[in-house]
This record gives structure tokens, C-alpha cells and sequence, in this order.
């Protein structure tokens, strides 16, 4: 089972793959309110969600049902596995990348500064020639103003990468309890190397 059914599934239905779930691992013989109400008791931190289909695996001898989310969360919040009928459901999440978050942040922080991201990069010194004064250069005043934003704008993003412990990833197919897709354990593998 990977991310990209996910993916492929809501491309199919026009929505947004970081506001829904993938849940797997479900014993063909559930019906729709067995679905519901293992949702409804394993996904209550996420808030409002509805199942908006299901689909039989041959590969697994499983269901899996798509959960629709009615916003983006924070996927600190989503269990890996629910309890459901005949075992434990395994939860698939598209995860949201890292660096476009952190840059979003930045932006909007900047922005409420009165900062653009060129004065930005000019302060931090990726000068890409020389400056003249008619360019916009930045009072060396203003530099412990970027430094505490920079600081503001990248705790999150480095919290998120400290702490969050690297899951273990087997390399079978479906992954056992406690294991991540390899998808998901790339991207956080490849965000700890860049940390």
C-alpha cells in the first residue's frame, strides 16, 4: 500500500490529498457503519471527517476506504493505526512538505515585518553582485530584527524535525504494526539529512 493510491484516488475525485485519509487493512466483511464507527472512535482528534468510498485490495484480501478531512491537519495529530474490526487499520497521510510550510511561514512573517525576501537574503549575504545604494540595501539596523525573525520562523520547522522519532521501515509490503511506508520514511529520513 503506498501514498500514491491516496494521491491517485483524490486526483480522481478533485480534492486536496492533505485533507483526507487512507485507512487499510479492512476485513472485506465490514460494512459501511463498522467503517463509520472505527473512524469515529480512531480519528476524533481530526475532528469532522466522512467516508467518502471504499475500494477491495486483491493484493491484501482488504478494504481500504478513503476519509475525507474538512481541513489540512497537522500531521502530528494522525494516528498511524486505529482499532477496527478484525484488528488494527492502518492510517495513511500525505505529510506536508516541510519546506514549502517553512517558506510560507517565513513569507508571512516577513511580510508583517515590512520585509521583502530580498532585503532578506541581501542581510544574510547571498549577494549576487554588487549592491548600489539605489537597490533597496538594509540599515544594518534592521539585522537583529531578521535574525529574531529567522529565529520565530524556523522553530516549528526544527522542532518538528528533532523530535519526531524516524519509524522503521522493513521494506515489506503492506508494512507490519509500528512501520512506515517507504514514501513517508523517505521524506523524513531526507528532512533529518538536511537538518
Amino acid at each position: 500500500m503506498t501514498l500514491r493510491l491516496l494521491e491517485d484516488w483524490c486526483r480522481g475525485m478533485d480534492m486536496n490529498p492533505r485533507k483526507a485519509l487512507l485507512v487499510a487493512g479492512i476485513l472485506p466483511t465490514c460494512g459501511v457503519a463498522d467503517i463509520e464507527e472505527a473512524l469515529q472512535a480512531g480519528l476524533a482528534p481530526l475532528g469532522e471527517h466522512r467516508l467518502l468510498g471504499r475500494m477491495f485490495r486483491r493484493d491484501e484480501n482488504k478494504n481500504v476506504a478513503l476519509v475525507g478531512l474538512t481541513v489540512e491537519t497537522s500531521s502530528a495529530l494522525v494516528p498511524k493505526e486505529i482499532p477496527g474490526k478484525g484488528g488494527v487499520w492502518r492510517v495513511i497521510f500525505k505529510p506536508p512538505d516541510a519546506d514549502n510550510e517553512f517558506l510560507c511561514r517565513l513569507n508571512e512573517f516577513l511580510k508583517g515585518e515590512g520585509i521583502t525576501m530580498g532585503e532578506l537574503t541581501r542581510v544574510l549575504g547571498n549577494r549576487n553582485g554588487p549592491l548600489r545604494l539605489g537597490q533597496g540595501m538594509i540599515p544594518e539596523i534592521r539585522a537583529p530584527m531578521l535574525a529574531q525573525a529567522l529565529d520565530e520562523a524556523l522553530k516549528p520547522t526544527l522542532q518538528y524535525l528533532r523530535y519526531k522519532k524516524l519509524s522503521v521501515f522493513s521494506g515489506r509490503d503492506p508494512p507490519g504494526p509500528g512501520e512506515e511506508e517507504f514514501e513517508s520514511w523517505m521524506f523524513h529520513t531526507s528532512q533529518l539529512q538536511n537538518a
